[in-house]
């Protein structure tokens, strides 16, 4: 719901501007993403109860994979070495596609495939410890 709300308010506040932008490359791949950061929560959610750990994990997971994936600072300018480790966090695929230009979906199919096969990970994990938590 929050992504939709997001959306349409750039849409609001660039109305003019939005036939040079593709909308649609920008709203699958920030639904896409969301999805597979909602896994990751509910992965981390169900790794442990302590509110403290996960206040920690989120701050570095969040910081950390800005600043790998090229959020922070952009993708050409990161060494070999950081953009290898950056390809295992969706961040690393999202900001990839936002870096694109893309002519259509396929251009794009690897990188957001990456970002769900991410997403059906973390939600396996989840699904695991939930499963591991509610048996202890």
């Amino acid at each position: 719901m929050i992504t939709f709300i997001f959306i349409l308010g750039s849409i609001l506040l660039k109305g003019k501007y939005i036939s040079e932008v593709n909308l649609q490359k920008y709203i699958i791949n920030i639904v896409v993403f969301s999805f597979s950061i909602l896994c990751l929560t509910f992965f981390i959610n169900n790794l442990t109860k302590n509110k403290f750990i996960i206040n920690g994990i989120g701050i570095v997971l969040s910081l950390g994979t800005s600043f790998l994936s090229g959020v922070m600072v952009p993708q050409q300018l990161l060494s070999d070495k950081v953009l290898k480790i950056a390809k295992f966090f969706p961040t690393y695929y999202f900001v990839k596609i936002n870096d694109m230009r893309v002519n259509s979906f396929l251009d794009v199919k690897a990188e957001i495939f990456m970002q769900l096969l991410f997403a059906l990970a973390f939600l396996l994990l989840g699904l695991y410890f939930s499963r591991v938590s509610q048996k202890a």
